[in-house]
């Protein structure tokens, strides 16, 4: 995965919750329906400008207010990004498969490579508590008794069917892969270090 990309997906969830209901869903939902209409196998390049179309369509009747609220100007490309990450925080609540298109569209194509090398860690402990208030978080507590925070945002790999078993590993000892991610958390209005997992396998 691309660290942009990751830090993206991560930013959206974390962020989510902290916003209210608003003309700015109607244009999510709108942009997500013109995204998952858009045809299988064009380049990630094509995506992108797509994706931007669908945005202009989908904000159009709404651009005296957006330029009001939010002083935004669709002639003006730092405005439009600015714009564009505001709308795909909702997008990613509405139609996260949307979003997971958008991503497998550009990983795929070798002009669209990593912004830098993602190192991938591991640890080993037993788990000690798992919340599933936003997204699922693993509390791990290593060999030498401190306890790490594990955030389960993308596809993991696993030896059970993480989807409905997670629970079943509270109390057992794994064997974890992560990246370390240093995230915007709006909540705080400062940036702040989160570990994603990528593979959870019982240790016992």
């Amino acid at each position: 995965m691309t660290t942009r990309f990751l830090c993206l997906l991560a930013f959206m969830c974390i962020s989510l919750a902290g916003f209210s209901q608003d003309y700015l869903d109607e244009i999510a939902s709108e942009a997500c329906q013109c995204v998952e209409d858009l045809p299988e196998g064009i380049s990630a390049e094509e995506m992108q400008i797509q994706l931007g179309l669908c945005l202009l369509e989908a904000s159009g009747p709404y651009e005296k207010k957006l330029k009001k609220d939010f002083n935004f100007n669709m002639a003006d490309s730092e405005s439009m990004e600015k714009f564009g990450e505001t709308v795909g925080i909702r997008m990613a609540g509405i139609c996260p498969s949307a979003i997971m298109m958008l991503y497998g569209a550009v990983s795929d194509d070798p002009e669209f490579g990593d912004d830098e090398e993602v190192l991938e860690s591991s640890d080993e402990g037993i788990v000690t508590k798992i919340e599933d208030e936003q997204f699922v978080t693993f509390y791990i507590k290593g060999a030498g008794g401190s306890t790490q925070k594990y955030v389960w945002l993308t596809e993991v790999a696993s030896d059970i069917d993480l989807s409905y078993q997670y629970e079943s590993l509270l109390d057992r000892q794994v064997r974890v892969s992560f990246i370390e991610l240093d995230i915007f958390d709006p909540r705080i209005n400062e940036y702040r270090s989160i570990r994603v997992i990528s593979e959870i396998f019982s240790a016992e």
